[in-house]
């Protein structure tokens, strides 16, 4: 699966969750708003994948929601350089905000919607 496309899935998935912290509000929630806008109008006309898109902000803990809307996203990627340019650009704009640029890293490192854990300095073992 495509990072970019993994990425994205996962931050407007969890930009329907109120309760993510970090990504309700402040810069993150700007950029998910663009992101939102972007795809949205990319994915009409493809109504297989504007479903996907609603089932994965109605069930953003789902993996299988958020993958089929991974995948959706990779097509669209493939066929049009230039929204994935678009995109890329989108998230790039974070880069001068701490806060919203950890956040995107977050989701980019772990390409998870599942728990994400970050540590500050930990001594001793740790095991999950």
């Amino acid at each position: 699966m495509e990072p970019l496309a993994l990425t994205i899935a996962v931050l407007l998935a969890k930009g329907a969750v109120e309760h993510t912290g970090a990504l309700a509000g402040g810069a993150i929630y700007n950029v998910v708003g663009r992101l939102m806008t972007l795809v949205g109008k990319r994915f009409t006309g493809d109504p297989d994948a504007s479903r996907a898109l609603d089932a994965a902000r109605r069930h953003p803990e789902d993996p299988r929601e958020v993958t089929t809307l991974a995948s959706h996203l990779e097509r669209h990627l493939q066929s049009d350089g230039a929204f994935a340019k678009a995109l890329q650009d989108v998230l790039d704009t974070t880069k001068d905000d701490p806060e919203a640029q950890r956040v995107v890293m977050t989701v980019q490192d772990h390409a998870s919607i599942g728990k994400v854990a970050t540590f500050g300095s930990v001594k001793g073992d740790v095991s999950f």
